[in-house]
């Protein structure tokens, strides 16, 4: 009896809840759907976590946006066409078909693209076409991430066949692997005249002398390979960026010196963010004050923990370094408290000396996701991740595990400073 009289409330209050929900502007709902998901640094879908790729999980959480109801199927949608990326070669002709259907412009959604799989020999002809297919039904595409791997018997010929079928002029993002080769990837980059940011790997071959003109290129990572060619270098530093103010320098370790230093006196003249980012530790540790004086401009200057930091900047701001946060003695030293005793005479910008957990290095954007100027003395930020969770205070971020009794005040529940926080 009492279930008779208790169901007709019930049901209007839940009906209520949804109608409420289902009333939220599309902006919020998206700004809502995106703190949901983990951050873009830990979805690239050309990156492998084991056991699952946090991509393959980010995805299927846009999915399931879609199934709750019909209000959030609109705002979902958008979401899960946004970044598109075709792991398989058999993913593309569905995306195709997907792309061109009558009844909804999918094609209109898709910003970003990343191409990353093998293509067989003899299915790169139709790949190709309906790649070009793809691309005239993606009017926003903006972001073009080509990690292709491939048999073919000639692959110059095969990329010339790539970059010939696509229109660039309007990409603005690119990235491009090892696979195309360097002796075409001069005039493939000469047709992105709109190209903001580059991600680049450079091989063991060299590229054509010819130089590169990018008029709007704002960041470049450059990924070196081991033995790479020292005049693969010294190529690009023919090439011409004039508004160049971000650089990160992958595994710095395979470059020398002499052809480092002409390279940043050459296209350091406007960058704010240098970054050396090595997997492993050099041998050959860098000297902090040669690089950052060819950087009149620099703000945020990152390396690893070996080297030797600047010392002397006019605008440095900002000074992280990648180290093992069980070393907390070595960061106690003299030279570090000196160099947090702000204000400095050699370093009057200075407001920040931090240090970067070597358990992390895999996200590469970190010191940008977490920049140091969000944090004041005394606060303590928890950046919640996809399966991991990072701690930052005024002078470290580190993986929240490698911080064992940093903060006992946790435990005792008395963290009047403790912020949670999911970028």
């Amino acid at each position: 009896m009492s279930s008779m009289v208790t169901s007709p409330f019930s049901r209007p209050e839940q009906h209520n809840v949804v109608s409420k929900a289902g009333r939220l502007p599309a902006e919020l709902l998206h700004e809502i759907f995106q703190l949901a998901l983990p951050p873009d640094c830990i979805t690239d879908p050309s990156w492998e976590f084991d056991p699952v790729p946090c991509w393959s999980i980010a995805w299927r959480d846009k999915l399931s946006f879609t199934l709750v109801c019909r209000s959030w199927m609109s705002v979902g949608t958008e979401l899960l066409y946004e970044h598109v990326a075709i792991r398989h070669a058999t993913q593309l002709p569905l995306l195709v078909r997907t792309a061109k259907s009558p009844s909804f412009d999918f094609g209109r959604l898709i910003k970003t693209f990343t191409l990353r799989c093998f293509i067989p020999h003899l299915e790169q002809t139709v790949f190709f076409d309906d790649l070009v297919t793809l691309y005239s039904h993606c009017p926003r595409l903006r972001r073009f991430i080509l990690s292709p791997h491939w048999d073919s018997p000639n692959p110059s010929a095969v990329v010339d066949s790539l970059c010939s079928s696509i229109p660039l002029a309007s990409i603005t993002h690119r990235g491009v692997n090892a696979d195309m080769l360097p002796s075409t990837i001069d005039s493939f980059l000469d047709r992105c005249s709109s190209l903001r940011s580059l991600s680049l790997v450079i091989s063991t071959e060299a590229f054509s002398p010819k130089s590169v003109h990018l008029p709007r290129l704002e960041e470049l990572r450059i990924n070196l390979l081991p033995l790479t060619e020292e005049d693969v270098f010294s190529t690009l530093t023919g090439w011409v960026m004039p508004c160049l103010t971000s650089l990160v320098i992958s595994d710095s370790r395979y470059i020398s010196n002499r052809l480092l230093m002409p390279f940043l006196r050459t296209h350091g003249a406007h960058l704010k963010f240098l970054h050396f980012w090595d997997h492993e530790e050099n041998d050959s540790p860098r000297h902090g004050d040669r690089l950052v004086s060819n950087c009149p401009r620099l703000e945020h200057f990152v390396m690893p923990i070996g080297g030797l930091w600047p010392t002397s900047h006019p605008t440095l701001m900002y000074v992280d370094v990648w180290g093992n946060p069980s070393i907390h003695r070595y960061l106690d030293s003299g030279i570090v408290r000196s160099m947090r005793r702000l204000p400095l005479p050699s370093l009057p910008a200075l407001r920040n000396f931090r240090q970067l957990d070597r358990s992390l290095i895999c996200i590469q954007d970190l010191p940008q996701i977490s920049p140091p100027h969000s944090t004041i003395d005394g606060d303590c930020l928890k950046h919640d991740f996809l399966g991991l969770t990072l701690t930052q205070t005024n002078d470290r971020l580190v993986a929240h595990e490698n911080e064992p009794g940093v903060y006992p005040h946790e435990e005792q529940g008395l963290s009047p400073r403790f912020h949670s926080h999911s970028p």
